[in-house]
């Protein structure tokens, strides 16, 4: 099956440079050629009338499953929040997104419904369940009358649905970090500190011990992957960074000193966002 976008304007991603008035051409999804093309070997035409193509974009820090405020959320059933997922997904590569990375939330029959074509959306990218201490930002018990419950579950709607996920201690957070990778996790997701959508941990507290994260690098490492931190304060971006954490997700409070410190350890994965959850 062959495409060919005639009357296009082209960036490529690479320079600041427009490449105007050309025609690309498409072969089963793949793009083969980039300006003068014969109309009569396409299948199919389309006409983008001086628009331009690009790339498609990539958005590396979201949260498909959590749609909602955390109170709506936790009232909704499994099947709603992954149909709400379905059409997120969809509107997502409408607007030109062909990648994501979902850090924090149970992606994982949305992403092989998207790669088995039987649902419209990005690349995904997970990290499955948000990893935290008890008391913690994967901590979403809505209220204290929530409690945890004798087989490690919590009484919330929301932390049943796999978006979440409580460890304490090293052996826990290990078997919380392979639990995810069985799940097909690209990268893990832990929390470091407080954040603000999350009723019981403030954005300055510490989340996690320092031997807590290692186990979580550990696990990460020897799978072939890495951990990424959401993360606000500079207490817990030197912890995070001493225990080998690669990717700081926020880092809203990061100084200097931290910057410089990072820059040493050559991780080259830092990110930072304005992004509170």
């Amino acid at each position: 099956m062959k495409k060919l976008i005639t009357n296009a304007n082209v960036f490529n991603g690479t320079d600041d440079k427009l490449i105007e008035n050309v025609s690309v051409l498409i072969k089963d999804n793949l793009i083969t050629q980039i300006g003068d093309v014969d109309p009569s070997i396409a299948d199919e035409i389309i006409d983008a009338k001086g628009g331009t193509v690009m790339p498609g974009l990539i958005d590396a820090h979201v949260h498909i499953t959590l749609s909602a405020g955390f109170t709506t959320l936790d009232a909704m059933t499994r099947e709603e929040i992954a149909i709400r997922s379905a059409k997120i997904s969809q509107e997502m590569l409408m607007r030109g997104f062909t990648t994501c990375r979902d850090v924090g939330g149970n992606t994982l029959g949305l992403k092989n419904a998207i790669d088995s074509g039987y649902a419209t959306g990005p690349r995904i990218l997970p990290s499955q369940a948000a990893i935290s201490q008890t008391c913690g930002h994967s901590d979403y018990r809505q209220n204290q009358a929530q409690e945890r419950l004798a087989n490690g579950h919590e009484d919330s709607p929301l932390m049943k649905t796999g978006t979440f996920k409580v460890a304490d201690g090293r052996a826990e957070v290990m078997k919380a970090v392979r639990e995810q990778l069985f799940l097909g996790a690209s990268q893990i997701k832990i929390m470091a500190g407080g954040g603000a959508s999350s009723t019981f941990d403030p954005l300055d507290t510490l989340q996690f011990t320092l031997d807590e994260m290692k186990a979580a690098v550990e696990a990460a490492s020897d799978y072939g992957t890495y951990v990424a931190a959401h993360i606000h304060t500079i207490p817990a971006m030197k912890r995070a960074a001493e225990a080998g954490v690669k990717c700081f997700e926020h880092a809203t409070i990061m100084d200097d000193e931290v910057a410089r410190s990072s820059k040493r350890k050559e991780f080259g994965l830092y990110r930072l966002t304005s992004l509170l959850l």
